[in-house]
């Protein structure tokens, strides 16, 4: 969907918005047939209705973030165990090699603490092929192919939860998206019917023009 940034066409909530269209409905309903000397239809009338019901069943922001905080602590678990296993691997080069062997400075360690997710997981995974380049080097100290492929488990698990992460965020960017086009497409309507009704009770009958005004 097209994340460019869409205006809301109304101020008023969305719950308030919801309650503006039921009782604008109602009137609609209720004088089809003074108004159909507009154009007003049974059909439109429903095709009003079938657009409220969209717009109702949407999520609200609150319900999609639930989800965002529980895929972002998963996220955050899966990397704080991914950095302890980074640096314990890290740490059997050092104690191999020396901490300033060419060894130690090719799996590329400094700022580890401040790099970005994507940066980390590359991070790991480069650790993870010098694992395998000096393995035979490394098992004398004992390295085994269990720990490395645990490690590369622990690699595969913090990647998903990453990208779970980001979907949920997409997620969430896309339902707020549909939320305000449904809503604005929700209030155009609205202003129209509204017009509709004022103007054509203004001058005739006071008790149905209020009816069709929209109190933000």
């Amino acid at each position: 969907m097209n994340n460019k940034k869409i205006q809301r066409k109304y101020t008023m909530s969305d719950m308030k918005l919801k309650g503006v269209v039921l009782d604008l409905r109602f009137a609609l309903v209720r004088y089809l047939d003074e108004l159909s000397i507009f154009g007003l239809t049974a059909d439109k009338v429903e095709e009003f209705k079938a657009l409220e019901n969209d717009f109702a069943s949407l999520e609200a922001d609150f319900s999609v973030n639930a989800d965002i905080v529980i895929a972002t602590n998963e996220k955050k678990a899966k990397f704080s165990e991914l950095k302890d296993q980074i640096r314990t691997m890290a740490l059997r080069f050092q104690l191999k090699w020396g901490p300033k062997s060419s060894q130690v400075n090719s799996l590329g360690m400094k700022g580890m603490n401040n790099m970005i997710d994507d940066s980390l997981i590359m991070l790991a995974k480069r650790v993870l092929e010098k694992l395998n380049l000096h393995f035979d080097e490394l098992a004398t100290d004992g390295l085994t192919h269990e720990m490395i492929n645990a490690y590369e488990n622990l690699i595969n698990s913090a990647e998903s939860a990453l990208s779970n992460q980001k979907n949920q965020i997409n997620l969430r960017n896309d339902k707020t998206i549909e939320r305000i086009q449904k809503g604005n497409q929700l209030y155009d309507l609205v202003v129209k019917y509204s017009e509709m009704g004022k103007k054509f009770y203004a001058m005739t009958d006071s008790v149905k023009y209020k009816q069709f005004l929209i109190y933000k």
